[in-house]
């Protein structure tokens, strides 16, 4: 989480203080940090697909609250994210959210060219932002936040209301709408995937040094409620884990293997793990936000052993 914010937050204020008065150095970013759409240019640069989901180079009060609203939102959500999944988890899920938008920025840009989906630069965080969202809301459906004026809001429909804004607004603004789509996709199918057994995020922790491990396995779908929790039989993916049976109706988190009650336990240890099982049984119903700090510092102790 703190690498995320301190490369988005320092590169822009080097942006806005210095390197966007150089005209050089203007051009030079432009044109091999932010990501070319064009399917022949972006070929050329393809380191694009992740560099440019780390800068931020509006100028002004819209540029400002360009990257004060994704920062905002990717600490709010990606903080409990990280604190509950680890720091491979949020950065994988990160990551991989700017290239399902970016990715999707190019198909449109390709078919449409010259259209109000198509652009000739694109650079910001919103991608890999709403794939977080996205995921969050996808294995929390009840989850809220609180905004100003609005009071406490579902994640979910604060992304739909976003991508309806998106919409009333696409003749009249340069916002890259199709990478906000794409964000809500990757982060959607990254989500689903983790919920049924695919480990998408364990390649994540190399990039961290080898630092950082997974705490918790994503809560499998719940049965009903929730904007995206109603489209996930749309998407079903079997669990590699587990051939052959189903994997809907069961809330709980999936934990993996259980420790062994064997005759041998002692009853400290079993009263821990009973302790860890009402902990994700309560995460699993009221999201992690409702968890008190005793029971976050227990989860965190059991993580480790």
């Amino acid at each position: 989480m703190r690498v995320l914010l301190t490369i988005n937050v320092v590169f822009y204020l080097l942006w806005a203080i210095l390197l966007a008065h150089i005209d050089v150095v203007q051009g030079f970013l432009f044109e091999y940090a932010t990501l070319r759409p064009a399917p022949l240019e972006f070929i050329f640069r393809p380191w694009t697909i992740l560099s440019y989901n780390f800068i931020h180079m509006g100028l002004g009060l819209g540029g400002l609250i360009h990257i004060g609203f994704n920062m905002l939102l990717l600490y709010w959500l990606g903080r409990d994210h990280e604190e509950m999944y680890g720091s491979p988890h949020l950065l994988a899920l990160y990551l991989l959210g700017g290239i399902g938008g970016g990715l999707l920025m190019i198909l449109f840009t390709g078919l449409f060219p010259g259209s109000i989906f198509a652009s000739n630069y694109v650079y910001g965080a919103s991608a890999s932002v709403f794939a977080v969202m996205t995921a969050v809301a996808t294995f929390y459906p009840d989850k809220r936040i609180g905004l100003l004026l609005l009071g406490p809001v579902k994640v979910s429909w604060l992304i739909g209301g976003l991508l309806l804004l998106d919409l009333i607004t696409l003749a009249g603004s340069n916002t890259a709408v199709a990478a906000h789509w794409g964000g809500v996709l990757a982060g959607f199918g990254f989500a689903r995937a983790e919920q049924h057994g695919y480990d998408l995020s364990s390649w994540a922790a190399v990039l961290l040094g080898g630092t950082g491990r997974r705490r918790a396995a994503p809560p499998k779908p719940p049965s009903d409620g929730g904007l995206f929790s109603q489209s996930t039989s749309w998407f079903s993916i079997g669990d590699p884990s587990d051939a052959g049976s189903s994997t809907s109706g069961s809330s709980r988190p999936s934990r993996g293997p259980r420790r062994s009650k064997s005759s041998t336990s002692s009853p400290t240890s079993a009263a821990s793990e009973a302790e860890v099982d009402r902990i994700l049984d309560k995460i699993s119903e009221e999201g992690y936000d409702a968890l008190s700090e005793k029971e976050k510092q227990t989860l965190k102790q059991a993580s480790k052993n």
